[in-house]
């Protein structure tokens, strides 16, 4: 079976790219059969760095063949296009990668897929863990210590997204010229212009495993011997990873899609019974207009047949009113914005709590959730005018006029 492996962090410029080709190039040097994809489509340069110009080759139904480079099999745009300049939409990129995973041939016999991750944590990373989910065996992680706020980022995201972290390298940790470190002079200082040492604190923090550190290495230095420890390191946690627990998937099933749909009508009745609605319109709506209209898609739902996807809300005459899109187009009702989430995470939502894999332990637990948190961690999409701003007014009325458990209880 082949593994899949990414090669990664929330911030540009760590160094993820060059982890990728030295863990590709150890990996190969212990008799495995290694692919590499470059998923940073917008900056891809991974052909460039392993040195090759060749260009991928093409099987019947447009299926392509990776480039073969020194041992290793290879995909980047630089390999697909003459200019493989982009710039394209989160939804055009999380296409790019669907089809480097289900249209490439990579071979039966694959061992492991090291996939280099770009900067960033919703549409093209999600993409990327639902599209190798069934082949996924974790995250290395590579990190700035100066900048080791955007690794605790990537944990967070790993830990909703299941992807467990098989471990952490501090990367421009100190700087070697002639293969030793180089020192300011006083008292042998060494010289460490990005920091030293944070990741791995931050690694014992959260019971990760530390892999080690790669320095900055000057053009006299070969960076695969100052970094062979962590990638050795690297690659020893690989093989001993076993198989990673797999989330509960109910995308697209339609008894639970239908049940999702019958939580929010009943939830809405009884917030109607509760809920002071009108007097938190006055306060919090707009005056002298129409009352807002938000439509709410569940976004595995339209591939279900017979299932309707959209649904609108809208208060009238304080309270909260709840119909099918058709229905309030009939009725002429301008639809302002909306929030596009799937039927699980809206489960959770509606539940205030998520299940959620921590990445460095491997533990299952529950943690809260709401709509205003499967927002920020890019689990739900909203658009329309002002959405943010609207979206600033529901969080302090769920945070501070209507408590979120006692919305959540309406629901379940």
């Amino acid at each position: 079976m082949t593994w899949a492996i990414l090669s990664t962090n929330i911030k540009g410029g760590t160094g993820k790219s060059t982890v990728a080709q030295l863990l590709a190039y150890k990996l190969r040097d212990r008799d495995y059969n290694v692919g590499v994809m470059d998923a940073d489509i917008d900056s891809s340069n991974l052909a460039t760095r392993f040195g090759t110009d060749e260009k991928v080759t093409f099987t019947g139904d447009h299926i392509v063949e990776p480039v073969e480079h020194e041992g290793i099999k290879l995909y980047s745009m630089e390999s697909a296009f003459e200019d493989s300049s982009f710039n394209q939409t989160g939804e055009f990129m999380s296409g790019v990668i669907k089809n480097m995973v289900e249209a490439s041939d990579w071979g039966d016999d694959l061992d492991y897929l090291i996939v280099d991750c770009p900067p960033g944590s919703s549409d093209v990373f999600e993409e990327i863990v639902r599209a190798l989910r069934s082949n996924l065996l974790g995250a290395i992680s590579v990190g700035v210590s100066k900048e080791y706020e955007d690794t605790a980022r990537l944990v967070k995201v790993c830990d909703h997204n299941w992807v467990p972290i098989i471990g952490f390298i501090e990367n421009m940790s100190g700087v070697f010229c002639h293969g030793e470190p180089v020192t300011c002079g006083v008292e042998d200082h060494e010289i460490t212009p990005f920091g030293k040492g944070k990741i791995e604190e931050f690694a014992g923090h959260v019971n990760g495993k530390f892999l080690g550190c790669i320095p900055i290495a000057g053009e006299d230095t070969d960076l695969s011997d100052v970094s062979d420890d962590t990638i050795t390191n690297a690659v020893d946690a690989i093989e001993d990873t076993g198989s990673p627990e797999l989330p509960k998937d109910n995308l697209g099933d339609a008894g639970f899609i239908r049940n999702v749909w019958g939580s929010i009508q009943t939830g809405f009745k009884k917030m109607n019974d509760t809920i002071p609605i009108d007097k938190l319109q006055q306060k919090y709506g707009v005056q002298g207009r129409e009352p807002l209209v938000i439509q709410l898609e569940l976004t595995d739902a339209g591939a279900v047949t017979g299932m309707f996807s959209e649904i609108v809300i809208t208060t009238v005459g304080g309270e909260i009113k709840v119909m099918r899109s058709k229905t309030a187009s009939r009725k002429g009702i301008n639809i302002e914005g909306g929030v596009r989430i799937t039927s699980q995470d809206l489960k959770y939502a509606l539940e205030g709590e998520k299940k959620v894999l921590r990445s460095t332990t491997g533990e299952v637990t529950t943690e809260p959730y709401s709509i205003i948190d499967a927002v920020k961690m890019g689990d739900a999409e909203v658009w329309g005018e002002k959405s943010i701003n609207r979206l600033a007014v529901l969080d302090k009325i769920l945070n501070e006029v209507v408590p979120m458990d006692e919305v959540t209880g309406m629901m379940e």
